[in-house]
């Protein structure tokens, strides 16, 4: 992997689980907007620290009876590299939250210019062999996380002590941002067998006490 290429062969692949089929305009793949800032953010961090979207000037094109006729949005998207300049439009339509969708499909098209979800744009998603590729490919990465999460709740089950447990989740604080990253459901239930055992322990030196 070239050093240029570096970023796009980062976030070219898209997890199938976060896309939808479109039967509309001949028919289409739309990915997850939720799905695309979660993935820029695990790179560069909260949206409108280091990358993000800047400097909008939403217009309206009239048609001839003084009625918008469309929506444009023209910004500066900026990020850890460098920023440039995108634009984009949509059919005017009242009360259809024009102002949001043009910011939504406008970030699209930033990030789809680093390489965000390039197999889609690129037609890969056409072809369903490369599609059944990806879900296993995801999957297997989703067993991984839920290995890792089930070995380490059965860890911290077995210590002797919330000190032995906090001293596990210091040496492990890597791995557990990681999983925060790519599966908040893990974390979650991570965090949670954390809290409980603290509870246990805390019961515990209260009975003895008495």
């Amino acid at each position: 992997m070239t050093e240029t290429m570096k970023l796009w062969n980062s976030v070219c692949k898209t997890d199938p689980t976060h896309t939808t089929k479109v039967n509309q305009r001949g028919g289409f793949t739309a990915i997850a907007a939720q799905y695309q800032l979660q993935r820029a953010t695990e790179l560069w961090g909260s949206y409108g620290n280091k990358w993000g979207v800047k400097s909008c000037r939403y217009s309206y094109i009239d048609a001839n009876d003084d009625l918008p006729l469309e929506a444009t949005l023209d910004a500066v998207f900026f990020y850890p590299e460098g920023e440039f300049e995108i634009s984009t439009d949509m059919t005017y339509k009242v009360g259809n939250d024009s102002r949001k969708k043009l910011l939504t499909d406008l970030t699209t098209k930033a990030l789809s210019k680093l390489g965000f979800n390039a197999d889609v744009f690129m037609g890969k998603y056409d072809d369903n062999k490369y599609v059944n590729k990806l879900k296993a490919e995801f999957n297997d990465k989703e067993g991984a996380y839920e290995d890792w999460t089930n070995q380490s709740k059965d860890k911290l089950a077995n210590m002797s002590s919330f000190k032995d447990i906090e001293e596990w989740w210091k040496g492990n604080t890597k791995h557990i941002d990681k999983l925060f990253k790519v599966s908040e459901a893990h974390f979650h239930e991570l965090t949670t067998c954390k809290l409980e055992l603290k509870k246990h322990f805390e019961q515990q030196e209260n009975i003895d006490a008495v």
